[in-house]
């Protein structure tokens, strides 16, 4: 777990490896209670499915990673923990991680000459990036299918926050955001902006819902329920947010935005809010907004107002108001100041290139 949440936060690749986590799984509470061998012995076959002739050895997170990729965890549903369940993040992060590192190799024009056969592409590493986002997205209803059963398990919520954190890693280059956030080798120009842009977020919309729901999923967190970490994820959050909203000062995303409201690019646009600190995934309005960029995403504010992600300012905000909602920590005071630092820093940079965009214009 704590090799998952370094790699994860850091950005850097889990130190472990799946192959090399064979070791048995911590059994359920039911098995340390259990008061002789024989119990022991019966719940363990119950649990995992063994035959009567055969010894049961509790599977390792090798074992239960195997099972999950060929799918033999839907039926025994009913007996997974969400210890188990947020393990099973670890190896599904490896893979994302190394995928992404894979395809920043890449040129970003295409050289115009047809690889050979079995040469590794874009187009492949892409295809096997989907795979990851369709494993994750079972790991996804088989966590969700446990919270029915066990509505408000802590462990679910924190889950459920690094299953987004991660999944944010399948359609953001986070590093790239920080990049442009320190306005490293960045120009100032719309050009520059619109470039970084596109090399910041990959999927806009599936990328704003997944912030939204780490807002949503730490808001119901109470205080002593909070991982350490808990501070760091929001962060990531509102930085995500806050290059999305950076974008919008372009232009052309003014443009962008303008074509798909008329209908001239993809669906048309109901106008419709979306609140997506609010909704859950499978709701309409937010598998409308992901698959279709039907309707306008939208944050929550305390007053049960809502907030536009057109304004960098107002976002960053928004993530401090959040950071505000639990108790301080040094962690928690050092990402507060850091968000501050970052509105000032772009605020006349932002006000300077509205200027003279207005200039141009008139």
């Amino acid at each position: 777990m704590l090799d998952q949440e370094l790699s994860l936060f850091y950005d850097t690749a889990p130190i472990l490896s799946i192959n090399e986590l064979q070791c048995p799984l911590p059994g359920e509470e039911v098995l340390w209670m259990s008061p002789n061998s024989e119990v022991w012995h019966s719940t363990m076959q119950s649990i995992y499915a063994f035959t009567p002739n055969v010894n049961p050895v509790a599977p390792s997170l090798l074992d239960f990673f195997q099972e999950f990729i060929h799918d033999n965890l839907s039926g025994r549903r009913n007996n997974l923990t969400p210890q188990q369940l947020r393990l099973l993040l670890h190896p599904l992060q490896s893979m994302l991680f190394h995928l992404r590192q894979m395809l920043s190799c890449f040129p970003e024009v295409l050289p115009p000459r047809r690889p050979a056969a079995g040469t590794v592409t874009k187009a492949t590493t892409m295809q096997r990036l989907e795979e990851v986002q369709s494993l994750l997205q079972k790991w996804y209803d088989l966590t969700m299918n446990f919270e029915k059963a066990n509505p408000g398990c802590p462990v679910t919520r924190c889950n459920l926050v690094l299953y987004h954190l991660v999944a944010l890693n399948a359609v953001t280059n986070f590093p790239e955001i920080e990049r442009l956030a320190r306005r490293d080798r960045f120009d100032g120009s719309y050009w520059e902006l619109s470039h970084r842009r596109n090399r910041c977020i990959i999927q806009r919309e599936e990328a704003v819902l997944h912030c939204g729901q780490v807002f949503k999923l730490l808001r119901l967190m109470p205080d002593q329920y909070r991982p350490n970490w808990w501070a760091a994820a929001a962060y990531r959050a509102t930085l995500v947010l806050w290059a999305e909203s950076v974008s919008r000062v372009d232009p052309s995303y003014q443009t962008e935005k303008t074509n798909v409201t008329n209908g001239t690019s993809g669906s048309p646009s109901s106008g419709g809010l979306v609140p997506v600190d609010q909704v859950s995934p499978g709701d309409p309005a937010a598998m409308a907004y992901v698959w279709s960029r039907d309707g306008v995403a939208v944050l929550t504010q305390p007053d049960k107002t809502t907030m536009g992600l057109d304004k960098p300012a107002d976002v960053l905000n928004y993530g401090i108001r959040s950071l505000d909602e639990a108790v301080s920590s040094r962690i928690v005071d050092g990402i507060r100041r850091k968000l501050i630092q970052l509105d000032k820093y772009w605020d006349v940079h932002l006000r300077t290139n509205s200027t003279l965009g207005n200039s141009a214009a008139a």
